[in-house]
């Protein structure tokens, strides 16, 4: 417990960093702060990583202080209460900093994290961001709560499990991973999990029959999306066929509908979801999850078939489409940055061992390795083109993070993309401008020899991107300097 007045003096700290978290509420600021605090824990000597993570469990002791003092004043409404909390603190901002925290100190956040149970109980639509938060913490720490208790872990099941039924596609993203972690780390109860998949499955099954038996479409668009966001979700985050192998007899049940692996069966299920005689909602909901299955298994991602779904997807006039599929690049890529991170690491300081098959390239890793420069290879070109073949600016924005990875990760030759952030460099959104600016600026530190044989057509895409901006080419003009200062030099 903190003494009074370090408590008043943390929390003023707090307020400040929560404060701009709250002002601005933006994904990037979000990934900054964590980022921040990150660096501050890891990035350092290990004097200075220890005194960092010291200042966050004190903020972390204070900010859930300040979050009971939040839901006492809150419910009681007195001002003798009001003025025992710090103004600007809400419950609401002390969640959004806790979430981002947790991910830095989840063991801190993990001390406290039971206390979060009440919210899991929230269904008002008004509510979605405090259980967006919650599920946010759970997910974090929930390998970290010291020796929970029985009636907890079986109450937070309960309250996952009932969240799935009426919770939009944002909330399910938090909630069945947070689901299939506590089974298959703390509870165990694997019949749940067979349960909601086999019910999912059941129902796609059944509608693929209707389809393919000639039916004009489903009845129920939007129970059809949540099947299959339940049943993809569920198989990419939890191991069903490794569980299968070894608890054959708590399985039967879902033997009787999945004959081949789980992620074949559910690869087959959403390919078919994801072709054009469905929906247009139906077909976002598929390549989504498929985006999903991917990052679980790549090499599906190289099939034809998957292929044939991408290449519907760039050659359709749906931004929709564009936009999911260009999601998809971008969650893998970083996938893929986070899972060649982790294997370094892991391998720091590690003797070496000569394996056979890898001697020879008979590796699942080797396999995995490829699958994104290879998309990147076959599709980067229509990715640079959706980025601006609309005005919509969330595809545009999408599509400069998936190039921005290609270059950070070196998937692709970089003059492929000196064009697009010449043209980019002009935006006027000041995070795309600056950050094309950078990259363009790394390039020609490592390529000066080459990198600017496309300025040219940097400057040609600049003014076809300026144009499709303004509506309108009078409202665009490029200015010649050496030309203008020749003329200058020629008159009397």
């Amino acid at each position: 417990m903190l003494s009074p007045e370090v408590q008043r003096q943390m929390l003023k700290r707090v307020q400040v960093m929560a404060g701009v978290t709250e002002a601005a509420r933006s994904r990037e600021l979000g990934d900054l702060m964590a980022g921040l605090f990150e660096h501050v824990t890891t990035a350092t000597t290990k004097a200075e990583a220890e005194s960092a993570m010291i200042v966050i469990r004190c903020m972390v002791d204070a900010l859930f202080e300040q979050l009971l003092r939040s839901e006492e004043s809150e419910a009681n409404a007195s001002p003798s209460n009001s003025a025992a909390s710090v103004p600007g603190l809400s419950t609401a901002t002390c969640l959004r900093f806790i979430s981002t925290l947790s991910g830095i100190a989840p063991d801190a956040v993990g001390a406290h994290s039971e206390v979060l149970g009440t919210y899991l109980k929230m269904t008002e639509a008004s509510e979605e961001d405090t259980l967006h938060h919650v599920l946010t913490i759970f997910s974090n720490t929930l390998l970290s709560i010291p020796h929970p208790s029985a009636q907890f872990l079986g109450s937070l099941e309960s309250d996952l499990i009932s969240i799935l039924s009426s919770s939009p596609q944002s909330i399910l993203a938090l909630a069945v991973p947070c689901l299939c972690t506590l089974v298959d780390k703390i509870t165990w109860n694997y019949s749940k999990l067979i349960r909601l998949f086999r019910s999912c499955a059941l129902q796609l099954c059944h509608e693929r029959r209707l389809v393919a038996g000639g039916s004009r479409g489903t009845q129920s668009p939007k129970n059809l999306m949540r099947f299959i966001i339940l049943a993809g979700l569920t198989c990419c985050h939890f191991n069903f066929d490794e569980h299968r192998a070894k608890h054959r007899d708590h399985f039967k049940g879902l033997d009787e509908v999945v004959e081949t692996t789980v992620l074949a069966f559910m690869n087959d299920l959403l390919l078919f979801f994801a072709s054009s005689q469905l929906p247009s909602p139906v077909q976002l909901a598929a390549i989504q999850m498929l985006g999903h299955l991917y990052i679980r298994q790549p090499p599906l991602a190289l099939e034809p078939r998957a292929r044939a779904v991408m290449d519907r997807a760039f050659a359709s006039d749906s931004n929709g489409h564009k936009l999911q599929l260009l999601r998809n690049f971008y969650d893998f890529l970083r996938a893929d940055a986070r899972r060649y991170a982790t294997h370094a690491k892991e391998g720091k300081g590690q003797a070496r061992e000569v394996d056979a098959k890898a001697l020879v390239g008979d590796t699942g890793k080797m396999s995995e390795a490829g699958v994104g420069a290879s998309l990147m290879q076959t599709y980067l070109d229509r990715v640079i083109e959706a980025t601006f073949v609309s005005s919509a600016a969330t595809l545009r924005a999408t599509g400069f993070e998936v190039i921005s990875l290609v270059l950070e990760q070196g998937l692709a030759h970089p003059l492929k993309c000196v064009p697009a952030l010449i043209a980019l460099s002009t935006s006027s959104d000041p995070h795309i401008r600056s950050k094309a600016l950078k990259l363009h600026q790394d390039l020609n530190s490592k390529y000066a020899s080459f990198i600017h044989s496309r300025d040219i057509e940097g400057v040609h895409k600049a003014y076809e991107y300026q144009v499709q901006l303004r509506g309108q080419a009078e409202y665009v003009v490029g200015y010649d300097h050496c030309s203008e200062a020749r003329e200058t030099a020629g008159r009397p």
